[in-house]
């Protein structure tokens, strides 16, 4: 892309910015579509946050079941049917 390009591409930008922040109904939709956006991010974000708690939680749970298996295999007790 050459730097005439980059210049046209700018000054459309801002030509939309002006428009938008000049018209008090477009600004009010710019927000409104921003503040939706934000808000999908946040619960996109908590849900990948409890989605990575869970999977810790799992973890260590395998964790410990492997640890105590072998403490079991290694005092010599077993439990019933195994």
């Amino acid at each position: 892309m050459g730097a005439e390009q980059l210049q046209q591409r700018r000054a459309s930008r801002r030509c939309i910015v002006a428009t938008v922040l000049g018209d008090a109904e477009l600004t009010r939709m710019w927000k409104t579509e921003l503040e939706e956006m934000r808000l999908r991010h946040h619960e996109s974000a908590g849900a990948k946050f409890v989605g990575h708690e869970a999977d810790k939680a799992v973890r260590r749970f395998l964790v410990l079941a492997k640890i105590r298996r072998a403490m079991f295999s290694y005092s010599g007790l077993t439990q019933c049917g195994r």
